[in-house]
């Protein structure tokens, strides 16, 4: 029964990544396209940019590793391993459906409980948000003829505004937050009293790295580098298509 499900998720998974190519490429101009790869210079500039990638990838193994390091113990490859599946499965399934694969392997190698594991890998992702919200901050200042660019810092500040603002009451008051959920529970009873402080408990865990301020710290310039990383392989993609070579530039693609 588990291998018909397992293959009912690829089938599904194969299905949808076709439908939405398709609708990703229906405006494309093909023969443009075409031109462009088949005028790209591939020496030196693709090795330096999957280079810059997969380095990305083993510093996002690091942080991982640091914010589960108080309640488990990861090795490097087996924290990068879970990173890279969760990219993974968000090539093949919709919706960001990786980013649960990536909790539930987490919680397998490290011992964790799956709402812990998943608190993490939604702390990582608020964090990439709000490091990409800097670095095109910082793109959009040397780039000023972009007008476009302020409008997508508002929006998406309001977006990482609100769940950063969600992260630190977490970090910085978590009994408070535990007394508020006990006392809306009880109105429903002791069972989801229980389960809700249980994953609120757990929840709070997810964030109890950055209660350190050189932790937090260490964890902002981590993602901070994650993110100029892959910034690099659009720096060495652009002169490959006949382009400047200008950081700003592609950092505001990375951004984007």
């Amino acid at each position: 029964m588990k291998g018909d499900r397992r293959h009912l998720y690829v089938v599904v998974g194969v299905l949808s990544s076709a439908l939405f190519v398709a609708l990703a490429v229906r405006h494309l101009e093909l023969e443009s396209v075409k031109r462009a790869l088949s005028s790209a210079r591939i020496w030196p500039f693709e090795p330096l940019a999957v280079g810059s990638y997969l380095i990305g990838h083993l510093v996002r193994g690091v942080r991982c590793r640091l914010l589960v390091s108080r309640e488990a113990r990861l090795g490097l490859s087996t924290a990068t391993n879970v990173v890279v599946l969760g990219y993974a499965v968000n090539n093949v399934l919709p919706a960001r459906l990786g980013e649960i694969a990536r909790a539930g392997m987490l919680s397998k190698t490290s011992g964790l409980p799956f709402v812990h594991s998943l608190s993490v890998t939604f702390l990582e992702r608020i964090l990439d948000g709000l490091a990409l919200l800097v670095l095109l901050v910082v793109a959009g200042s040397a780039l000023p003829q972009i007008t476009w660019i302020g409008a997508t810092l508002r929006v998406s500040s309001l977006v990482f505004g609100v769940a950063a603002l969600c992260v630190l009451l977490a970090v910085v008051a978590p009994s408070a937050i535990l007394s508020i959920t006990s006392g809306i529970a009880q109105i429903f009873g002791g069972r989801v009293h229980d389960l809700a402080i249980g994953a609120v408990s757990q929840l709070a865990a997810g964030v109890s790295y950055l209660r350190s301020a050189p932790s937090a710290a260490a964890i902002a310039a981590l993602s901070l580098v994650v993110w100029i990383l892959e910034g690099g392989m659009f720096l060495a993609l652009l002169p490959a298509f006949g382009l400047p070579a200008d950081p700003w530039l592609a950092l505001t693609a990375m951004c984007v």
